[in-house]
């Protein structure tokens, strides 16, 4: 699931992605949708445009005069990404929400 998230948030967006899942796949357990909802959120930080929100901010900051370019989104953003996804996906398998 966490492949799929990232690729999915980062290219169609996080809420879409969310949103193609449940309709193709609509009786997921509790705990996948809890992972789905956590890993889609942190998918989302990878790149500019892999959530709305960061658009957002990155437009708000060019307004106040601060330039917030792709690369430099990026350059925080995949390691934080990656680091957060890690760590929720240990910490689902570790609770028994979501089971290899």
């Amino acid at each position: 699931m966490t492949p799929l998230t990232l690729a999915a948030s980062n290219t169609i967006g996080n809420v879409p992605a969310v949103i193609l899942i449940l309709k193709r796949v609509p009786d997921l357990p509790d705990g996948v949708l809890t992972g789905l909802a956590l890993l889609s959120t942190f998918a989302g930080n990878l790149l500019l445009t892999g959530s709305m929100c960061n658009i957002i901010v990155a437009e708000r900051a060019a307004s106040a005069g601060a330039q917030l370019s792709f690369v430099d989104f990026a350059r925080s953003g995949i390691p934080r990404t990656l680091t957060t996804l890690a760590v929720t996906a240990v910490w689902l398998f570790a609770t028994g929400l979501v089971m290899i």
